[in-house]
């Protein structure tokens, strides 16, 4: 059941990684230091990837020392819920009572589906059948999940464990069900469109190479080639981007200058977030603060 909740988080990731937006950020780093505007102490705000391969995952000592500065952590989510809010999250990650996938699909459409990611991606049948009740928002992030070899790990719970350590407090820009509600603002019909149904099967099938390669831009810590990586792909899609990347970073501003007027703050959020013109990096020097990488 959490196993469904949490998904959502890596769902956003994937998006963020290979949305498009406009480049303004040319240094290769995630993590900034922000000061002035009256600042008593700096702050630090890092772009995360928020699913990767446990081979691939790093925490430079830089990290941990700004880290250890701060007093508070603040992320997208607090993933910290009770049974009760878990149980009342769960539901909206399945079709209505009553419907399946093959509601939303022509015969022709489920068929072409099944063989996908059955015959031309390699997934076990069965893993595929255990998806299929979920909708396809959240399925699509286990199905490449399930894809993907070896052990996936996120930098927020790290963070958020390192934090629980320190007796920090941990603070969301926004809520779990916040978003679950940015999902089902999506019709199914449309989910099914963008993320079960193969538009061209010789592309599609590089998934797994496209996140691959998206793992090792984030190694290189290259923000503006996470935000040229898919700008093709985008075409079309922009109301979604806009929903899901642009609108989200403006609503986290005023909460983030809070936070940080407050006491120094380290900040968490998905890589993708941080730059071009709309990016919280911008947005936060357009509100006056000094923002610099740290070397």
């Amino acid at each position: 059941m959490k196993k469904n909740i949490i998904s959502i988080l890596v769902v956003f990731l994937l998006f963020s990684l290979n949305a498009f937006s406009q480049k303004t950020e040319n240094s290769k780093n995630l993590l900034w230091e922000i000061s002035g505007k009256d600042l008593k102490t700096s702050s630090y705000i890092v772009g995360t990837m928020h699913m990767m391969p446990k081979k691939d995952f790093f925490f430079p000592n830089k990290l941990e020392e700004k880290f250890n500065s701060c007093k508070v952590l603040v992320v997208e989510a607090n993933m910290d819920m009770g049974l009760k809010d878990q149980l009342a999250l769960a539901s909206k990650v399945k079709y209505p009572e009553g419907k399946t996938l093959q509601n939303y699909m022509t015969e022709e459409e489920y068929k072409s589906y099944r063989n996908f990611f059955i015959e031309t991606m390699g997934l076990k049948e069965k893993k595929l059948n255990k998806y299929e009740n979920l909708k396809p928002f959240y399925a699509y992030s286990l199905i490449l999940k399930s894809l993907l070899d070896g052990k996936m790990v996120m930098y927020e719970p790290k963070l958020s464990k390192m934090a629980k350590k320190k007796k920090m407090d941990i603070v969301g820009l926004e809520t779990i069900e916040f978003q679950m509600d940015m999902v089902e603002d999506i019709s199914i019909e449309d989910q099914v469109e963008m993320f079960l149904i193969p538009k061209d099967v010789n592309k599609d099938k590089n998934l797994i190479t496209d996140f691959n390669s998206t793992v090792e831009i984030y190694k290189n810590q290259d923000i503006e080639k996470m935000l040229e990586m898919n700008e093709e792909e985008a075409a079309g899609n922009e109301e979604f981007i806009q929903t899901f990347l642009i609108d989200r970073n403006k609503d986290w501003i005023p909460k983030i200058e809070k936070q940080i007027s407050e006491q120094a703050t380290f900040i968490a959020v998905g890589a993708a977030h941080l730059g071009g013109d709309f990016g919280v990096l911008n947005l936060l020097r357009e509100a006056g603060y000094t923002v610099k990488p740290v070397e």
